[in-house]
């Protein structure tokens, strides 16, 4: 009896952690969810894909030219533009590739102006997924225009040629010895084709999670939202084209025209996907939300005080008051110290000290001793 007791005991316990844990999921996806219409993402994402339809296949075309310079890579480029395209769109390849191709071709011919044209629209694709990134982080501070700028023609010259030199090291490793030992442990790359097409998505949206955010992400998060993001990408991709090539016919509406329409609703997919996993990244990050976080704690004036205590010591040392110093000595995370300090600078208690390019920092905004 007592044996029967004690797993009847031992089985609701499983049942109630099972629960708590399905619960703690179902919530989790649910405030990403609310997080990402809250931002509006859906709408940043259209403004994105009109922005990617005007910059990215010319400035692709630039990266494709540049790479076809180099008479060792002229080949390799052929096979990396098929490549890329054949992983990044669903359909519409041949019709893209040709474009890219012909662009590629007169590229060389453009004239200050044009190469100018290219620039500003870069940087300024570059801007809104900047801007969109750091909306979803609750991040104030931008980064400097001449360094998107040199960020952009870092990306633009030497990214073609690396990723050139690591396939012409690739194809040489190939052909030494070990290769063909190693050949039989690598086979289930080849017979899973949704590997390796999975693994460069997730690695790109990795990338853009740890550093378009202009502050520091954690890399697990951005690890675990990447890979996430890679399968949803993947997934879309495949049903995308089904659904192009099956149901929808668009060439009987659009005729000749008919990758541009499915290029901008693949891109406006592609951008709902980035934006939801960018606020996956941050929920992953943090949790809890803000009000989560000082409700345990405690009140929202008891931190308030902790606040002004902590801005006045500062103030009088001559410095002013960061995220970082605040959240160690308050014991609360970078989005619940926004909040509090955000409650004192409408009670004009504390003032915001910004510079270009510098972090965010508060400072009194009257005389304490009077409060």
């Amino acid at each position: 009896m007592t044996r029967t007791t004690g797993s009847t005991s031992t089985d609701l316990r499983a049942r109630e952690g099972a629960a708590g844990a399905l619960r703690f999921a179902l919530a989790f996806v649910a405030r990403v969810f609310r997080r990402f219409f809250h931002d509006r993402c859906p709408q940043r994402a259209a403004a994105l894909a009109y922005t990617s339809l005007l910059a990215t296949v010319p400035l692709a075309a630039l990266g494709f030219s540049i790479f076809s310079r180099f008479q060792a890579f002229a080949e390799v480029a052929r096979k990396v533009r098929a490549a890329v395209l054949a992983h990044l769109l669903p359909t519409s390849q041949q019709a893209i590739e040709q474009y890219l191709a012909s662009m590629a071709e007169r590229a060389p011919a453009l004239s200050v102006f044009g190469i100018l044209g290219l620039v500003i629209v870069a940087t300024a694709l570059l801007h809104t997924t900047e801007e969109a990134f750091n909306d979803i982080w609750r991040v104030q501070r931008k980064r400097p225009w001449l360094m998107k700028l040199a960020a952009f023609w870092t990306m633009m010259t030497l990214a073609p040629l690396l990723f050139g030199a690591s396939i012409t090291i690739t194809t040489w490793f190939a052909t030494l010895p070990i290769a063909k030992e190693l050949e039989a442990g690598t086979r289930f790359l080849r017979e899973a084709p949704f590997l390796l097409p999975w693994l460069m998505s997730s690695f790109g949206f990795f990338a853009a999670y740890l550093l378009l955010p202009n502050q520091r992400v954690p890399k697990l998060a951005a690890l675990v939202a990447g890979m996430i993001a890679g399968a949803l990408f993947e997934l879309a991709k495949t049903g995308f084209a089904y659904y192009v090539t099956n149901l929808a016919h668009f060439e009987r509406l659009y005729g000749a025209l008919t990758a541009l329409p499915v290029f901008l609703v693949w891109l406006y997919l592609v951008w709902l996907i980035t934006l939801w996993g960018a606020e996956l990244t941050y929920c992953i990050e943090h949790p809890r939300s803000a009000h989560e976080h000082l409700r345990r704690a405690g009140e929202r004036r008891f931190y308030a005080l902790l606040a002004l205590i902590e801005l006045g010591r500062l103030h009088r040392e001559g410095r002013a008051a960061d995220v970082q110093a605040l959240g160690a000595r308050l014991r609360l995370p970078r989005i619940a110290v926004e909040e509090v300090m955000a409650d004192l600078v409408r009670a004009e208690l504390a003032v915001r000290v910004e510079a270009e390019g510098e972090k965010i920092r508060w400072a009194p905004g009257c005389d304490l001793h009077q409060v």
